[in-house]
């Protein structure tokens, strides 16, 4: 028996955006497809403050490639 391998971990930097700009970070997640899934994001100003955020459950999502079908109809993913 062999230990698992341990997880690779990346660098990720964010970088607030231009002055007067407003940037919106997104993301998503599903178990398995078709499955469970959740989507969120977050919205800040030149300064790194938060202006706004969003998250919402999808009970059930089946995605091929792009397009998503979730339980309160398709969208573009």
């Amino acid at each position: 028996v062999h230990p698992p391998n341990a997880p690779k971990i990346k660098e990720v930097n964010w970088y607030p955006p231009k002055a007067y700009w407003i940037k919106c970070n997104t993301n998503g997640d599903a178990l398995g497809c078709p499955g469970l899934a959740t989507y969120g994001g977050i919205f800040r100003d030149s300064s790194a403050a938060t202006l706004d955020c969003f998250a919402k459950n999808l009970s059930y999502l089946c995605c091929s490639g792009k397009d998503c079908w979730g339980d309160d109809g398709y969208r573009d993913c």
